[in-house]
């Protein structure tokens, strides 16, 4: 039971840092790059 939890907050930290990973991506990316098409192949990417 002790195995699993530390292996679930391991997993949720690191989601919470690709999270901020990727808000930064998104906040660099649409500050550097005002047009919509470049930021619509972004999103597909992510997607």
């Amino acid at each position: 039971m002790q195995r699993r939890s530390e292996v679930e907050s391991l997993q949720s930290n690191r989601d919470l840092s690709l999270l901020r990973l990727l808000n930064r991506i998104n906040r660099t990316g649409i500050s550097l790059s005002s047009s919509p098409s470049l930021q619509s192949n972004k999103t597909k990417q992510l997607c």
